[in-house]
């Protein structure tokens, strides 16, 4: 984001401080300039950076692609006829949209929690291989990957993997996906 307002800094020409904000946002609405959205980037960085600290899973680089875009629209979309502020409009909208993107992320990282535990429930029914070491051998797996595949197919919970390697269960969730992966690829290359 700091990178952004750099970039945004350096677009300004030092006349959009002169005019009154509903000017500025009615020049926009007709000419789409970059050095008024920028103005009003720099001029309200202290607040989006008071919203997106709600949305720590959102990379920042996001963040100031989200705003940029939100940003262009509201200035686009504000009735300038209307009594509230344009900072609030923008805001409410800015606000709306990070929760939006947040609701996807968290969806997508529900599918892919469901995919793992799937895969790790199904991984032998689906396979119907009785010779494990034979299994775990004929996908090119490593030490590491054949070990945490045989505590899958004995039937450890996700939590009992964690607790073993001492790391997370996301960290399993994460293993899991990538060991799915590389026999997949191997079942597609036979």
């Amino acid at each position: 984001m700091y990178e952004t307002l750099k970039m945004m800094k350096s677009i300004l020409n030092g006349k959009e401080g002169k005019v009154n904000e509903k000017e500025l946002i009615k020049e926009y609405q007709e000419k789409l300039s970059p050095n008024i959205l920028a103005y009003f980037y720099v001029n309200n960085f202290g607040l989006v950076l008071q919203i997106s600290k709600k949305y720590p899973l959102l990379l920042s680089e996001d963040i100031a692609s989200f705003c940029l875009q939100e940003l262009d629209l509201s200035l686009q979309s504000y009735d300038l006829n209307c009594n509230n502020k344009f900072i609030t409009y923008f805001a409410k909208r800015f606000k709306n949209l990070l929760r939006t993107k947040m609701e996807e992320l968290n969806l997508q990282k529900n599918k892919a929690n469901i995919l793992c535990d799937e895969f790790s429930d199904n991984l032998i029914t689906n396979l119907e291989i009785e010779n494990t070491d034979l299994l775990l051998n004929e996908y090119k797996l490593n030490s590491e990957e054949k070990f945490h595949s045989k505590l899958i197919l004995a039937g450890y919970t996700i939590k009992e993997i964690a607790k073993l390697y001492k790391i997370t269960t996301r960290k399993v969730y994460y293993m899991n996906a990538k060991l799915r992966q590389k026999i997949l690829k191997q079942i597609v290359n036979f």
